[in-house]
């Protein structure tokens, strides 16, 4: 692969924001992205990214340093990283995490080109966090926990992994968050530290807490789930007689692998269908509502909010040219 030079083909402006800082970002071609970041106390940044079309842009990120851990989480497009250095090419993926350490080799000098993008990224300050952390976690409990990462992710490599169910949840309502009020910046906070240690904890006992076969199995209850349409989802007791378990042993072996409940899942399932006709078709919510198995559109309006954070009629508007929420 040919050397690429870095170069920035957004034009940049900063828009008003009561919380975090955001900016439109427009491509040449008039492609529209939105970016948000937000200073998390002194030990977490996270920046928000959603833009359609094909972009290229350099890699923003803070100076390198060991003790920082970067997350990068791709809702959906896709992205390839250009290494200059090595002149490699790495690709992130719908649903890929991207785990590495801010003195990696393959940072000193790379860009980004991506297409209809949007992720999440996010670093973690070790030493500044270490300093808030033992006020009140004993010294020993956190450098056992900080050396374990040391461990685990080096500084030379891009470590990547899939998203369980509750961290796809949890990204999914970071994205659709309004923040207007001090209890939603909270919230906010709040949501973003259950995402940051639901991806290490996936990460870091990936090897421990679950066995392969069970892996597979829930894989395979997935897949028969799937086979059905969203409005005619199989009841948890339906799913226990075709694999031949107990209620209790089915959703014990999900909630294992998964980190959320069988009928969660299910409701995942019916949210994210809902939230593609929303962005794709013209159908009414009360249509759309029957269509994944709500009889009361009020209902499925409630379900929506709890899952997404945001109405469903607020979501169409936000994401019909690309809109991100203040």
């Amino acid at each position: 692969m040919s050397n690429i030079k870095p170069k920035n083909k957004f034009k940049i402006k900063k828009l008003p924001a009561k919380f975090g800082e955001k900016y439109s970002l427009i491509s040449p071609d008039n492609s529209i992205g939105i970016l948000r970041h937000y200073d998390l106390d002194t030990h977490f940044q996270i920046s928000i990214l959603k833009s359609k079309g094909k972009t290229e842009h350099v890699y923003f990120s803070p100076n390198k340093d060991s003790n920082v851990i970067g997350i990068l989480y791709c809702i959906d497009g896709k992205l390839f990283l250009f290494s200059n250095d090595n002149q490699e090419q790495y690709q992130v993926r719908k649903n890929d995490i991207i785990i590495y350490k801010r003195d990696n080799h393959i940072l000193n000098d790379f860009h980004v080109e991506s297409e209809d993008i949007e992720n999440i990224l996010i670093f973690i300050h070790m030493d500044k966090m270490k300093t808030d952390m033992i006020k009140s976690v004993e010294k020993t409990i956190f450098y056992e926990w900080k050396e374990k990462i040391s461990r685990t992710f080096d500084s030379n490599n891009f470590y990547y992994s899939v998203p369980n169910a509750q961290i796809e949840i949890l990204a999914t309502k970071i994205i659709n968050t309004q923040i207007k009020t001090i209890s939603d910046y909270m919230l906010f906070k709040q949501l973003i530290l259950n995402f940051i240690f639901s991806i290490l904890d996936l990460m870091l006992n990936s090897e421990n807490d679950t066995s392969l076969n069970n892996v597979k199995f829930v894989e395979d209850v997935k897949k028969f789930i799937n086979e059905y349409p969203v409005s005619e989802l199989p009841t948890i007791k339906k799913i226990a007689e075709v694999f031949g378990l107990s209620i209790y042993q089915l959703q014990n072996s999900f909630m294992k692998v998964e980190n959320i409940s069988l009928f969660r899942y299910m409701t995942k399932l019916k949210m994210e269908y809902s939230r593609l006709l929303l962005t794709t078709t013209d159908k009414s919510i009360t249509e759309i509502a029957y269509e994944v198995g709500y009889e009361n559109p009020s209902k499925f309006s409630e379900s929506f909010k709890n899952f997404f954070g945001i109405l469903p009629s607020k979501f169409r508007k936000s994401n019909k040219y690309c809109q991100e929420p203040a």
